[in-house]
């Protein structure tokens, strides 16, 4: 199954190191085609790989709104969007997650499990869920981790994108509001792996 997939990865520049990783991740991605595009929050994007595009604004607008800018840059049908100091550690994830929603109309939103492979034990403040309990049981969630989520663009157009008020910290929170104001499912998997320090 061919799925394309808009990718937007948000950086303010000061990692380059770090946004290399997630974009040599997002391009060893398998079993799906990817439009990625590089938002500068404050600076023009430079060095790309092939292939890569970039959204420069000439000021920090903030996460959601830098993030709004990269989607309306895009037109693939599904969105993908990863911080610059987070990684896909499987080629496979993006297929994954297309089989997922394919699987499951109902879901409007997923936020992989999110690991830290420095660490001996997966942080549990990523886990958007009152009761934790083991990190890789998925479930229906009511905000997400923003650093690595999927969403389908009917989806995010009907939630209005993220919050662009918000500026920095909780657009998760609204976001996942607004998905299940469109009557649709956030979804916490943790068969999938996003890797973050």
């Amino acid at each position: 199954m061919q799925t394309d997939y808009a990718v937007v990865l948000l950086t303010q520049g000061l990692r380059p190191v770090e946004l290399d990783r997630a974009l040599q991740s997002v391009l060893a991605q398998t079993g799906v085609t990817t439009d990625i595009v590089v938002v500068g929050n404050g600076w023009q994007p430079t060095g790309l790989p092939d292939g890569v595009r970039a959204v420069g604004l000439p000021e920090n607008v903030g996460i959601p709104a830098g993030r709004n800018a990269g989607v309306a840059a895009t037109t693939a049908p599904m969105i993908f969007f990863l911080d610059d100091d987070a990684w896909l550690p499987e080629p496979d994830t993006l297929l994954r997650m297309s089989r997922m929603f394919a699987d499951n109309p109902a879901f409007g939103l997923i936020q992989p499990r999110v690991t830290d492979p420095e660490a001996a034990t997966d942080p549990t403040r990523w886990i958007p869920r009152m009761h934790k309990g083991d990190p890789r049981h998925s479930s229906a969630v009511f905000s997400v981790w923003e650093g690595a989520v999927a969403i389908p663009r009917d989806v995010f157009d009907c939630a209005g994108g993220w919050p662009d008020p918000f500026f920095y910290a909780h657009e998760g929170i609204e976001l996942a509001w607004r998905v299940w104001n469109c009557d649709r499912i956030v979804w916490y998997a943790g068969d999938l792996v996003a890797h973050h320090p």
